[in-house]
C-alpha cells in the first residue's frame, strides 16, 4: 500500500470528548482512509481510530484487544475527485471509550469499543492523524480538507 498522512501536534486537550472531522475525496485507487486521535494522559498512551475500508464498503473502528473492527458493513461512498464525504468521531477522552461516528450525516454508535491504550510516555500530549491508503503500486491523489479537532463533545 501507498501511505500519505497528515499530522497535527496539539495542545493538550481538556480531558473530555474528543472529535476528530475531515472531508475527504476518494479515487478509484484508494485502499482506505482513516482519522487517528492520540492522547496521552501521563498515565495511559490511547488510540482511537475510525477508518472507510473501500474495497470491502465498511467502517472499522481500532478497538482494544481486537484491532481494526468492522462495526457497519455495506457503506458505499461517492467517488469523485474532489472532497464529496465527511466523517466525525468521538472518543471520551476520560473513559477511552468511543461514544459516536458521523458519516455524510449517518450516525453510528460506537459505545460498545474502547480506544487502544498502552503504557505512558509520561508527558501530556496529543496528536491528531488523517491517512490516506493507496492501492500498491498506484499513486493516487486524495482531496482531504476541512480537518477539525474538538473538545467538549457530549
Amino acid at each position: 500500500l501507498q501511505e500519505a498522512a497528515l499530522r497535527a501536534d496539539l495542545a493538550y486537550p481538556t480531558l473530555s470528548g474528543l472529535g476528530l472531522e475531515f472531508t475527504f475525496s476518494l479515487e478509484a485507487d484508494t485502499d482506505r482512509i482513516s482519522g487517528a486521535l492520540w492522547w496521552d494522559d501521563g498515565t495511559t498512551l490511547w488510540q482511537a481510530q475510525v477508518e472507510y475500508d473501500l474495497p470491502n464498503t465498511q467502517l472499522e473502528v481500532y478497538a482494544r484487544f481486537a484491532g481494526m473492527t468492522p462495526f457497519a458493513p455495506g457503506v458505499v461512498l461517492t467517488q469523485l475527485d474532489q472532497p464529496a464525504n465527511t466523517l466525525k468521531f468521538v472518543v471520551d477522552a476520560l473513559t477511552g471509550r468511543y461514544v459516536r461516528c458521523i458519516l455524510n450525516d449517518v450516525l453510528y454508535d460506537l459505545s460498545a469499543y474502547e480506544a487502544w491504550r498502552v503504557g505512558s510516555l509520561a508527558r501530556a500530549t496529543m496528536n491528531a492523524y488523517v491517512y490516506h491508503y493507496g492501492v500498491a503500486p498506484k499513486n493516487p491523489v486524495a482531496y482531504i480538507d476541512n480537518v477539525i479537532v474538538t473538545q467538549n463533545e457530549p
